[in-house]
């Protein structure tokens, strides 16, 4: 445990659609707490920008597991073993047509039942046998009632995936045309299409169609390298909470305590130094959906108003934009004066 306590907050999706938001909706968002708390608030610039890079810079190169990367993590999460291969997390997605380019889909096709999932690896595999791709899926217990959770990974021969890919949350909603610069390979594009032409015209997409359920276009294959992040942090993290499975998998590599992001409490308090990750905003601000956007925002306020109650435990709010502030461990939630700020002026 960190002799000096400290408590850091991501909350991925804070600024990113304010801008568009702004200029298309005339949407300012209404935040009076937490302007108020930024204003009073030291701003800094880091490294990385992005949910999982901003985690792992914070916690280093400590892993209990010795992952290389975040795929890596997921699937010794869920599989119980590393991979004997290069992996990729695989998240079935849908292709949409915008005003002027293909999108991806808003949200991951995750209704496909252990019977798609084997005719599609299936498909896959015998495909890409040549190109030594495996497309393998597991099976999370998630409730007693043995409804399981359904991940994908693609485990390929080492140093034949792109330098570069983009996290899925980062690549919901937005346009294909965007994401793929940078990974113009010539080997890799002609194995992403060939998967694309597959799933376009297989039987389980038919049976899927018939059934008015959305098709999957492709598969959002993506990671995030831990190696190359260098720790950004002083003390020692004890405890992850909120992010839901991805703050699962951040903790067992790290051999960190994992609990659901409720609410604060003196108990989880007095655990130590703490990572936190609001991660509610994320969804809404991939679908436009500016009122779930903003009442996510109001519990935000709610939750910060309690993180920020114990004035013994230095506090971070870390927006994932590139940018950090470190708030003042003083409640200055309880009186709020007429605002002349937004939080787009924190852009």
């Amino acid at each position: 445990m960190s002799s000096s306590l400290e408590q850091h907050i991501f909350v991925p999706g804070l600024f990113e659609p304010l801008e568009v938001w702004h200029r298309d909706f005339e949407f300012t968002p209404s935040s009076p707490a937490l302007v108020k708390q930024l204003s009073r608030s030291k701003k800094s610039k880091q490294v990385h920008s992005g949910l999982l890079a901003s985690v792992y810079a914070l916690l280093g190169n400590h892993s209990k597991k010795k992952n290389s990367s975040h795929a890596h993590a997921c699937y010794t999460f869920d599989v119980g073993e590393t991979s004997p291969k290069d992996v990729l997390c695989a998240a079935p997605i849908e292709l949409e047509a915008g005003m002027s380019d293909i999108v991806v889909g808003h949200s991951v096709i995750d209704d496909l039942d252990r019977n798609e999932c084997q005719q599609l690896a299936q498909l896959l595999n015998n495909h890409f046998s040549q190109d030594g791709w495996e497309f393998v899926f597991t099976e999370t217990k998630v409730s007693e009632k043995n409804e399981g959770a359904i991940r994908w990974y693609l485990l390929l021969p080492e140093k034949t995936r792109p330098n570069n890919t983009v996290p899925l949350y980062d690549a919901l909603g937005a346009s294909l045309r965007t994401l793929v610069e940078g990974t113009e390979d010539v080997q890799w594009s002609r194995q992403l299409n060939e998967l694309q032409m597959l799933l376009f015209s297989s039987s389980t997409n038919q049976q899927r169609e018939s059934s008015r359920k959305r098709s999957i276009s492709s598969f959002w294959l993506w990671d995030v390298d831990v190696d190359s992040k260098k720790s950004s942090t002083v003390g020692t993290v004890d405890f992850i909470a909120g992010g839901g499975y991805e703050g699962q998998v951040i903790a067992n590599a790290y051999g960190l305590e994992w609990s659901k992001l409720l609410s604060m409490n003196t108990k989880q308090q007095n655990q130590g130094s703490g990572l936190y990750i609001y991660d509610d905003l994320i969804i809404p601000a991939s679908r436009n959906d500016l009122e779930g956007w903003q009442d996510n925002l109001s519990g935000l306020e709610v939750f910060l108003a309690d993180l920020l109650d114990n004035s013994a435990i230095s506090t971070t709010l870390h927006s994932c934009n590139g940018y950090s502030w470190n708030l003042k461990n003083k409640n200055v939630w309880s009186f709020l004066s007429k605002r002349k700020k937004t939080l787009l002026d924190f852009i």
